[in-house]
């Protein structure tokens, strides 16, 4: 199975998807379930003005 990470979003809203050292490596907007890949690490997911920390396996 690939790595990375599942987002939900109730409403189409922006979502970005940062490295640790603040790059951006994911960008989408949408509604619904995203599968976002993604390799091993620390990233910070951005919609609005939610942020969380996640970590990939």
């Amino acid at each position: 199975m690939a790595s990375g990470i599942r987002v939900f979003a109730d409403q189409k809203k922006p979502v970005a998807v940062f490295d640790v050292s603040g790059r951006l490596v994911y960008r989408y907007s949408g509604k619904g379930w995203k599968f976002i890949p993604l390799k091993p690490g620390v990233y910070f997911i951005k919609s609005g003005s939610l942020t969380k920390k996640v970590v990939v396996r």
